[in-house]
């Protein structure tokens, strides 16, 4: 989808700079930085979540990471998982 911002001057220079560095598009780059910003929102200050546990999980308004997926596997692993993300938030 196309759309149409205003940034400051010096946002968009910063941007294209940073962009440049990293070698991927300004569009990326907007991109990544929305993402980011949005992942922020959804979870409370303080639990840090990985883009792998985001896939899995959610965080409620509780702060308490909830499966995304009711078929999601429960191996070991994924259960471990689980167990550290709550010891994290000591519940």
């Amino acid at each position: 989808m196309k759309t149409t911002i205003e940034l400051p001057d010096s946002l968009l220079r910063r941007a294209k700079v940073a962009s440049a560095q990293r070698n991927i598009t300004l569009k990326q780059m907007m991109i990544e930085g929305l993402e980011k910003a949005l992942a922020e929102r959804e979870q409370p200050s303080g639990i840090e979540l990985s883009e792998d546990d985001l896939e899995t999980f959610r965080i409620d308004e509780r702060g308490v990471p909830v499966l995304k997926k009711r078929k999601t596997p429960r191996s070991k692993q994924f259960l471990a998982q689980i167990e550290a993300i709550r010891n994290d938030l000591d519940i």
